[in-house]
């Protein structure tokens, strides 16, 4: 009866042991999740310095890009749903919603649902160049002096001239 009890002793402190070093580890995970998921559940702004050319591809989401006197992009994300979404950078280029292979010689576009997207506002330095390529998201381009080529398939297509200064 001692030896089961005693066996039974030990098991039970392995299980505290284990219990009181996996619950901190469990908990440190989940904050870090929650920590590095909140931009994505929330509307997050990032800045990106030195971009030249922005190049934006959505199934659903809307884009909104605005000109103005900054000398970095800055962008906000709205997810919707689990909004997936893809950003790339450098060499002066910021891309958005282009999955590449690991070369970078096969891309294509990430694909969004109505229900789970993300829609992005950006504002950029007035002679950006700007690309949009969207299928069902609404396009909004205003006071961008740099080239733009932007179309939407299904949404609506908002080009404003920048405003003589």
């Amino acid at each position: 009866m001692d030896t089961l009890m005693s066996t039974g002793d030990r098991r039970t402190g392995r299980t505290l042991v284990l219990a009181a070093t996996a619950v901190p580890l469990l908990l440190a995970l989940l904050a870090v999740l929650a920590v590095s998921t909140t931009d994505m559940l929330l509307d997050s702004p990032a800045s990106f310095d030195g971009i030249r050319t922005l190049d934006v591809r959505t199934d659903h989401g809307d884009v909104e890009v605005v000109g103005a006197d900054v000398t970095e992009v800055r962008v906000t994300r709205r997810a919707q749903g689990s909004g997936p979404r893809v950003e790339s950078w450098g060499d002066g280029s910021l891309t958005v919603g282009l999955v590449c292979d690991e070369t970078g010689s096969i891309c294509g576009p990430l694909r969004d649902t109505a229900g789970s997207h993300t829609d992005y506002a950006f504002v950029v330095p007035r002679d950006i160049t700007v690309t949009i390529r969207s299928e069902h998201g609404d396009v909004t381009v205003r006071g961008v002096t740099g080239k733009v080529d932007a179309r939407t398939e299904a949404g609506r297509l908002r080009l404003d001239p920048p405003s003589p200064e």
